[in-house]
């Protein structure tokens, strides 16, 4: 782009020996890179990093025409265009401390790595003005006083800026004095990333004439937006910055644009490790001073600790026993497995006159068998159903659809009287199968023997994760009595800690909707991200960040199966009849001994 930028300060020289004026204290620099991972280019938002933690930042870029203007001859009948700044390149080293979570203070050195000029035919060869040199240092505080989370997204900062004139002098590198930025941030972001920014600022510093040219305190205005892209942790930012002279305008408005707006763009990249690159450009759309035809820009940025696991705020799920009496005589709201399920409502019946209370028991008395089983109601535990009559719990009364209790009726059930084992070899054939168990129950927790994958940066599950899926709705299908599971998603601590929260949750959705589609009751579960608070291992190796990245399956509410309560209203059972018993003859009496017979005596004479 060839442009005369802003016809700026007539660098007039009035007689011919004076040849045209060398640099002077007017810094021509506008475009300050934002050193945090939240901002923008030029552009702050209200986020601060946590406690201590530290960004880096690296910026380079390079603009062209910064700095036009015309020079006249006396002896000539044409105005000549100059270009005391026709191509700057600047690196900027900046570094950010967070301060207790809602603040962060920082510093900026700018260093000017190449600057050139053009010649002017009055210039006898001589330069303009130096080609290296150090730019103004930079000191700033910045102070959060609305959080987004709490105020619909919306956020409020302020920031306060020191410059200092560590630049070299007559070279279009310092401002010649001390300056003071006091700067509003007002912003909005979302949840997923989006971010729209405000900055109203006014700059503070001392007043500079060259020619035409008078530079004084400044109304710094910026509006900026980042969209995130929706793969590998890309997003887009756009910004417009202008910097609007307050208290002076130039001598002669007919030749000078004292105010300079610049549009610029880029794509940047955030890795899980911390670590951001920016690739972008712009370009001047006024004549004013500082707004370059072109501007490219390149920066690196890395982070160490703002997204540390701070502990968790999120109470940990607590297991709720719900006490349900097995197979009650009422069959409103009964399930399949004979419990009741206390979320589904009561089903509907057209509207008729019941009986009394008293004649229900007179009829149900009446009728010793009314579903006529053939099994009285005094040892009929379903006296309104029927029993199938399987071989399986016959006497008792009830229907017994699923024996086994592995959760396939028994008319799909190859094995009725066997539970299946669930670990992936014909989990639906309802056998039990060699090999060992890839999901098991332990304590509050459905353990699963393999990791849950999913593509880079995305909720979509990867589908050599199917399997071990389908594994865990079948055994949730097999144990009727966990009535609440809760799915949780799990990250690292790399990257920006908002959209890990965010991807956590997402990928617990995506699990949760994919059990629902294998017949899982959606009642039955709820997905929860906490991204990185609840870390298992080290974030600081890679096995520990592998280890962390995962989904956990808690139980919430489980159902305790009682034993049925006799109540007062189940008739007593009748007392058995004695029975008979056998009156046995009196033994017969024994016969009584035979009398010795005593020896004769002898008679004497």
């Amino acid at each position: 782009m060839h442009r005369i930028a802003p016809y700026l300060a007539v660098l007039i020289c009035v007689y011919l020996p004076s040849r045209v004026v060398r640099g002077q204290n007017v810094d021509v620099k506008v475009f300050d890179p934002v050193a945090s991972p939240y901002g923008l280019l030029n552009v702050h938002a209200s986020k601060p990093l946590d406690h201590l933690g530290f960004y880096l930042a690296l910026t380079t870029n390079y603009a062209n025409d910064l700095l036009v203007g015309l020079t006249t001859d006396p002896l000539a009948t044409e105005q000549t265009t100059t270009r005391p700044v026709a191509h700057r390149i600047t690196m900027e080293l900046a570094a950010t401390l967070g301060i207790l979570g809602w603040g962060e203070v920082g510093f900026a050195l700018p260093f000017f790595l190449s600057q050139q000029s053009s010649r002017s035919p009055f210039d006898n060869g001589a330069s303009f003005v130096d080609r290296r040199g150090l730019g103004d240092l930079r000191l700033w505080a910045k102070a959060r006083f609305l959080k987004g989370k709490r105020f619909l997204g919306f956020g409020l900062g302020l920031v306060a800026e020191v410059g200092f004139p560590t630049g070299r002098k007559n070279a279009f590198m310092t401002s010649g004095g001390f300056s003071f930025i006091p700067r509003l941030i007002i912003d909005w972001r979302h949840s997923r990333g989006y971010l729209i920014a405000i900055n109203i600022a006014y700059k503070l510093q001392k007043k500079q004439v060259i020619g035409d040219l008078i530079v004084d305190d400044e109304l710094r205005l910026g509006l900026g937006a980042e969209v995130p892209l929706s793969f590998h942790g890309l997003s887009l930012i756009a910004e417009v910055n202008s910097a609007i002279s307050v208290l002076e305008r130039g001598a002669n408005k007919k030749t000078l644009d004292n105010v300079p707006i610049e549009i610029t763009g880029a794509i940047r990249w955030r890795h899980r490790s911390g670590f951001l690159l920016t690739v972008g450009t712009g370009f001047g759309i006024s004549r004013g001073y500082a707004a370059p035809d072109i501007r490219a820009i390149l920066a690196f940025g890395w982070g160490l600790g703002f997204e540390r696991p701070t502990a968790p705020t999120v109470s940990k799920p607590k297991l709720v026993v719900v006490n349900v009496v097995e197979k009650p005589k009422s069959n409103r709201n009964l399930r399949r497995d004979g419990l009741v399920d206390r979320e589904v409502k009561p089903q509907t019946f057209e509207p008729y006159r019941p009986l009394p209370r008293v004649l229900f028991d007179k009829v149900t008395i009446s009728d010793p068998d009314p579903d006529g089983d053939g099994i009285p109601n005094s040892r009929d535990k379903c006296p309104n159903e029927a029993e199938d009559f399987d071989g399986f719990e016959d006497e008792d009364g009830c229907p017994d659809p699923d024996n086994d209790k592995d959760g396939i009726p028994d008319h799909l059930d190859k094995c009725p009287n066997e539970p299946e084992t669930i670990n992936g070899i014909d989990d639906d054939d309802g056998c039990p199968d060699q090999g060992p168990k890839q999901v098991q129950l332990v304590g509050t927790k459905i353990k699963i023997q393999q990791k849950i994958f999913f593509a880079a940066a995305s909720d979509k599950i990867d589908p050599k994760s199917y399997g071990i899926l389908k594994q865990v709705a079948a055994f949730m299908k097999q144990q009727f009595h966990i009535r609440r599971v809760l799915v949780e998603g799990h990250t690292d601590s790399g990257g920006d800690k908002d959209m890990n929260v965010d991807l956590s949750e997402r990928r617990a959705l995506s699990v949760m909707q994919f059990l629902v589609k294998e017949g899982v009751a959606a009642h039955r579960l709820e997905a929860k991200g906490f991204g990185p608070k609840r870390p298992l291992a080290d974030n600081a190796t890679k096995q520990g960040r592998a280890q962390n990245r995962r989904v956990e399956f808690t139980i919430v509410r489980v159902a305790r199966i009682l034993a049925p309560r006799p109540t007062s209203k189940t008739p007593a059972p009748q007392p058995k009849a004695p029975t008979p018993t056998k009156l046995k003859a009196p033994p017969k009496p024994s016969p009584a001994p035979k009398p010795k017979p005593t020896p004769p005596t002898k008679k004497t004479p």
